[in-house]
């Protein structure tokens, strides 16, 4: 009968098994980080939403260098999960027109005019915005 190994948790002090931690290599051997996977992913989001302009630049700066890389990740992962990445789309595309974001007017102006989306300014968002509110409160009140 084997025992299975635990580890307690630096940041919560919970003694969890050691498949609850990341796995490190240093210096030739592994080693187990000292918080647990869910402590470390609390303390990373904490940290990206306490530094977003800082992660923002980090990321874009690593796109810039590592391209193709990138590129041919996302390509792989879109391939792998193509009903997952679909379905988000679809989620997405629905919250914009309901709530009427930016680049759902933005696609909506294009669509009907020579305009590209770089091209249109916010007034003219907002203009549009409150155009199709109006239209939707018609829509409303006619049926």
């Amino acid at each position: 009968m084997q025992v299975e190994e635990t580890k307690t948790c630096s940041k919560c002090s919970e003694a969890k098994s050691l498949g609850e931690y990341y796995l490190i290599h240093r210096r030739g051997r592994d080693e187990y980080r000292p918080m647990c996977k869910a402590c470390e992913r609390l303390a990373t989001s904490k940290y990206q939403k306490a530094n977003r302009d800082k992660m923002r630049i980090k990321n874009k700066t690593y796109r810039q260098l590592n391209g193709a890389k990138v590129r041919l990740w996302e390509k792989k992962y879109r391939d792998a999960n193509r009903y997952a990445v679909r379905s988000k789309n679809r989620k997405h595309h629905e919250l914009s027109r309901i709530e009427l974001r930016d680049d759902y007017i933005k696609d909506l102006l294009c669509k009907h005019s020579i305009l590209v989306n770089a091209d249109i300014p916010a007034e003219l968002i907002s203009l549009h915005r409150e155009q199709l509110k109006i239209a939707r409160i018609l829509r409303k009140l006619s049926a």
